[in-house]
């Protein structure tokens, strides 16, 4: 039997006004961007908003601020 070792996460540095990139399972990556910091010492967990559009190429920062919010809470992952 072989077991898999985890490998840990780095944990990112995120402050309020951060825009982020994830991938989608149909290889289109969508965007966020973090509204407010978490309040723990290491950031804690944050309030994002996701935006609506996905897209095949990373596009301009104005066009993907410019997007509507598809929904907004707090995360973990």
């Amino acid at each position: 039997m072989i077991l898999e070792t985890s490998k840990k996460r780095k944990r990112l540095k995120l402050s309020e006004g951060d825009v982020f990139e994830f991938q989608l399972p149909d290889e289109r990556f969508g965007h966020g961007i973090v509204i407010k910091q978490g309040k723990l010492k290491n950031g804690g967990t944050p309030y994002v908003a996701l935006f609506n559009s996905a897209h095949r190429q990373r596009p301009q920062l104005a066009e993907i601020v410019g997007d509507s919010v598809a929904m907004a809470g707090w995360t973990m992952d």
